[in-house]
């Protein structure tokens, strides 16, 4: 019987979804966000998330210092 599973073991599968997850998370936030965040480079989903929340903080900041 073949094997379908289209992962070598569960290390491979892990890091594949937290790569899916990653990717997902970053297309889904603002450009600005993602232009921070570009700038960063932050490494990891919990790195992003953290790194997005103070990018979301300072773009804030910014836009009431402007207005």
């Amino acid at each position: 019987m073949e094997d379908h599973f289209p992962f070598h073991d569960w290390y491979d599968f892990k890091i594949q979804l937290s790569e899916i997850l990653e990717h997902i998370y970053l297309k889904r936030l603002k450009l600005e966000i993602q232009s921070e965040l570009s700038m960063s480079k932050p490494i990891g989903l919990r790195e992003i998330m953290d790194a997005s929340v103070q990018a979301e903080a300072h773009i804030h900041t910014l836009w009431q210092v402007w207005k």
